[in-house]
C-alpha cells in the first residue's frame, strides 16, 4: 500500500519508482476483478440508473435554464424592434418637420423678396422722379440764362 506521504513526482531512486508503479498496477488489477465480478444485469441496471440520473438533471437543470435564455432572448428581441420602430418614427417625423419647415420659409422667403422688390422699385421711382425734376430744374434755369 502506498502512504499519504508518497510523493509519486518525487522518485529519486528505482526501488521507490517501482514501489509506485506496482501499487498502481494493483490498484488497475483489483478495479478490473471488481467490474468482472459484476453481472450483466447489475450493469445494465446501473446504466440504468445513471442513464436516469443524466435525464433528470436535465430536466430540473438545463430545461429550466435552455427556457430563461430562450425567454431572455426574445424579450431582447422584443425590445430591439420597438426601438427600431421608434427610431424609424423618429426620422420620418424629422423628415417631416423638415419639409414643413422648408415649405413654411419657401413662403417666408417669398414674401420677403416681395417686400424687397417693392422697396426697391420705389426707391427707384422715387431716384428717377428726383431726376426727372432735377433735369426739369436745370432745363428751366438754363432756358433763363439765355
Amino acid at each position: 500500500m502506498i502512504s499519504l506521504n508518497f510523493n509519486p513526482y518525487d522518485l529519486d531512486t528505482k526501488l521507490k519508482k517501482t514501489i509506485y508503479e506496482g501499487a498502481i498496477k494493483d490498484l488497475a488489477e483489483h478495479r478490473s476483478q471488481q467490474i468482472k465480478q459484476i453481472s450483466q444485469q447489475q450493469r445494465e441496471k446501473q446504466e440504468q440508473a445513471a442513464l436516469k440520473r443524466a435525464w433528470t438533471n436535465i430536466a430540473k437543470k438545463d430545461i429550466p435554464k435552455a427556457y430563461r435564455v430562450y425567454i431572455k432572448y426574445k424579450a431582447d428581441q422584443k425590445t430591439n424592434t420597438k426601438k427600431l420602430a421608434v427610431g424609424c418614427c423618429n426620422e420620418v417625423k424629422k423628415k417631416a418637420v423638415r419639409t414643413q419647415r422648408n415649405a413654411k420659409e419657401c413662403v417666408m422667403r417669398a414674401k420677403k423678396l416681395t417686400r424687397e422688390m417693392m422697396s426697391f422699385w420705389r426707391r427707384r421711382d422715387k431716384e428717377l422722379a428726383d431726376m426727372k425734376r432735377k433735369k426739369e430744374k436745370f432745363d428751366k434755369e438754363m432756358k433763363k440764362k439765355q
